[in-house]
């Protein structure tokens, strides 16, 4: 019984080494500390660009969060609006700002996301409303936490809270969490986008850790880890953060704090190399929001002008980093 016992140990050792060495095996580490230019204009390209006319009736400025339906671009501005736009012409569709605690009402809105013909806002007063294309209040979705981010996934949300990653079924009810490190995270941080969708896959980083992670089949799966800087030396709170990180096309698009400035790194699947600096582009600065049926996009106010925002549609090009 006791050589039975002590052989159940022996192996269940052994799984666990064998599960934490085939974790490790699944991270790329890369340390980012170079302080040279990088012209993104090299590697990411405008397709094309499509103006968003906001109605003189609103003010709006600035992109809090953006999303993409089946014939609508969806705007969360910082004046807790939420807007619609034609996906083929930029007229603006709808828009809501409906800030109170009554049917429809949002005190605080983060996030928005879209699915199967429903968009989604996640409140802070913990809450996730539910609206169809066209604006109009469906239900709301009381949860038992706060949340700062949050994506739909297959039968449910993720949702990030700072201190874990919880992924909750349609009623919001909490089916299984992460725990996170928790340490003290930059103001600036706070509106970031933490997870991403792509056509691949919902990706989740962690501003802590540094390490960028795939949400699949119920679990984090940690894929990319940055190291950024001298940890001995004496920096900054913001110093060693990874700001957003976004693959596409077979590469990691990673923004970074080094230095105090905030600097990037691509890293290349197909060589597997990278390189890492000032992000320098001629166009739109290079902060994607998101994937949409193989196309990066990102949404920028138009410069020069009120009211309105630039939709950029971006693709890759076939330069490999050397």
């Amino acid at each position: 019984m006791k050589f039975i016992l002590k052989y159940i140990i022996i192996i269940s050792i052994f799984a666990l080494v064998s599960c934490v060495s085939e974790t490790d095996k699944n991270i790329i580490n890369l340390n980012v500390t170079s302080s040279n230019d990088i012209n993104v204009d090299d590697y990411i390209v405008i397709d094309d660009s499509l103006v968003l006319h906001v109605d003189d009736k609103l003010i709006s400025y600035k992109v809090q969060d953006v999303c993409m339906g089946d014939s609508s671009v969806f705007v969360l501005d910082v004046q807790k609006n939420i807007i619609s736009f034609d996906k083929k012409s930029g007229i603006m569709k709808h828009a809501i700002n409906k800030v109170g605690h009554g049917k429809g009402e949002y005190i605080s809105p983060q996030s928005i996301c879209f699915s199967n013909g429903c968009l989604y806002v996640l409140d802070m007063q913990r809450s996730i409303v539910q609206y169809d294309e066209n604006l109009t209040f469906v239900r709301r979705i009381k949860l038992d936490c706060s949340g700062w981010d949050f994506l739909k996934i297959r039968n449910g949300f993720a949702i990030y809270t700072i201190s874990s990653v919880i992924l909750i079924d349609e009623n919001g009810k909490n089916q299984k969490s992460f725990s996170l490190d928790v340490e003290k995270i930059p103001q600036l941080f706070a509106s970031v986008k933490s997870f991403s969708r792509t056509d691949t896959g919902v990706y989740f980083v962690d501003f802590v850790s540094n390490v960028f992670y795939e949400l699949k089949d119920n679990n984090l799966n940690p894929i990319l880890k940055i190291e950024v800087g001298d940890e001995h030396s004496k920096e900054s709170e913001l110093e060693r953060k990874i700001y957003s990180c976004f693959p596409y096309e077979g590469k990691y698009f990673t923004y970074y704090f080094s230095n105090r400035y905030l600097q990037g790194s691509i890293y290349d699947t197909t060589n597997k190399k990278s390189i890492s600096g000032l992000f320098k582009s001629s166009s739109y600065p290079i902060m994607p929001y998101f994937e949409n049926k193989g196309f990066l996009y990102g949404i920028f106010p138009k410069i020069n002008a009120y009211n309105k925002y630039v939709l950029i549609k971006y693709k890759v090009s076939q330069n490999h980093i050397k």
